[in-house]
Formats: structure tokens, sequence, C-alpha cells
């Protein structure tokens, strides 16, 4: 059975998405949510323009999951997201190296687009 990856076996960040994927807490929680279904309930972009997300929209329900889950303040839990590699997979993405997100609204934001 092959089973589908959010990242590609050719990606240089595979082996940390088979970690996250196989060896952790979050990993395991992520196999569970319907991914799929949730991203149905949201309405298109009305706006195209505009700067690409951090996170595909299924991320904004990853990042809400672990607002609830972990109980941090927005900062803190934009400061966890930045540095923690597990967080940022959990979400679908993963940042380069030295890669930060500036928006300190960020988290508010994806909060307004799910409400």
């Amino acid at each position: 059975m092959v089973q589908n990856t959010l990242f590609s076996f050719d990606s240089p960040i595979f082996p940390e998405w088979y970690f996250f994927n196989n060896s952790t807490e979050l990993g395991r929680i992520y196999k569970l949510i319907p991914w799929n279904d949730l991203v149905k309930v949201l309405p298109e972009k009305r706006h195209p323009a505009g700067a690409p997300s951090y996170l595909p929209k299924a991320g904004y329900f990853g990042l809400m999951f672990l607002k609830h889950y972990t109980g941090l303040s927005d900062e803190k839990l934009m400061a966890a997201f930045q540095t923690n590699f597990s967080y940022q997979m959990f979400c679908g993405c993963r940042l380069k190296l030295n890669e930060v997100i500036r928006d300190n609204a960020f988290i508010s934001r994806v909060r307004v687009i799910l409400a």
C-alpha cells in the first residue's frame, strides 16, 4: 500500500516528515483528522490579489488546533511555530532556514478567515 504523503519522497524534508508522521503524538493526531473534509467548508478566495499564504487551507485548521492543544497565547504559539518543525508540518508547511513570519497578527488573521 502506498501512503499518501504531504511531502514527496524526493523532498529534502521527507526525513523530517517521516519522523513527524511516525514518531510524534502530533503525527498520530494528524492522521486522524479529515483534512480534505475540513477544507471543503472554506469559501473560495474572493480576491486573487495579495501575497500567498504561508499555510495551505488545511493549515488554518491545524493552527487553530495547535492553539487549543498547546494552550499558548497567539504570540507564544507564533514563536513556537517558527522554531518547531512538528508544528509546521502539522499545519502543512515547512519554513525555510532563517525564514520568519513577521506578521504579528498572523494567528488572529487565520482565526478571522475561519470565522
